[in-house]
């Protein structure tokens, strides 16, 4: 792997031209697995700003960006969750360096309105505000049911930065999605207006990647 995407030195312009960038997304992508267990050092902040940073660059439905993410990085309060999840996942709770609660939020009339008052700031045209504005009511206007939805597929955007951009810094993630969002609620004390949907156990794996496994391009696209 080229040396600066792990250190984030300025990407030379040449880098572009011989598709360096394309061979080190590859091999993040392509060697990135869902670890066990991690060995239990912890990532130091720096690294973990940068993972902020990137995941704050996730895609979203008109720009909502409808989540919030609470980072657990004492082991009490991990040891506390740990029971929340099944047997299964529980090495990767009490290994993990820290632990993204990605949470759907869903004030979304908070969250538009923040949206366009950075847009206004920042000088969009007009027109362009309208018809954030019109895909926005789209969103808002639906039942609650289906304004949960939304947010939580857009969630899943946010995980995909989340887990790519771990493998990119040089550390591990695993994908938690079965756990008691309940429980997550009531220990963490969440607003009523997150939902815990997705759980991203982070930290320098313990385990051997397997062989990774995947249908066929010809599988896939039709």
């Amino acid at each position: 792997m080229p040396s600066y995407y792990l250190s984030y030195e300025p990407i030379p312009q040449s880098a572009y031209a011989k598709g360096d960038i394309a061979v080190a997304f590859w091999e993040i992508v392509s060697q990135r697995h869902n670890a066990k267990k991690f060995n239990g050092k912890k990532i130091n902040n720096e690294k973990i700003t940068e993972l902020f940073d990137i995941i704050r660059m996730a895609p979203s439905a008109d720009n909502l960006q409808p989540w919030k993410i609470k980072v657990i990085s004492d082991r009490n309060t991990l040891d506390k969750l740990t029971p929340a999840t099944p047997p299964f996942n529980q090495e990767k709770m009490r290994t993990c360096s820290h632990l993204l609660v990605f949470c759907a939020d869903q004030d979304l009339e908070m969250r538009w309105s923040r949206v366009e008052s950075a847009a206004r700031q920042a000088g969009l045209p007009g027109r362009e505000i309208t018809h954030m504005a019109g895909v926005a009511n789209m969103i808002l206007n639906r039942s609650p049911e289906e304004r949960l939805n939304r947010s939580q597929r857009d969630v899943f955007l946010a995980a995909g930065n989340a887990i790519n951009g771990a493998s990119s810094l040089g550390f591990d993630s695993s994908i938690i999605g079965s756990f008691n969002p309940k429980e997550f609620t009531r220990i963490l004390k969440l607003p009523r207006t997150l939902e815990p949907t997705l759980i991203i156990a982070i930290g320098y794996a313990a385990d051997t990647p397997p062989q990774k496994l995947r249908f066929s391009k010809e599988d896939v696209f039709f």
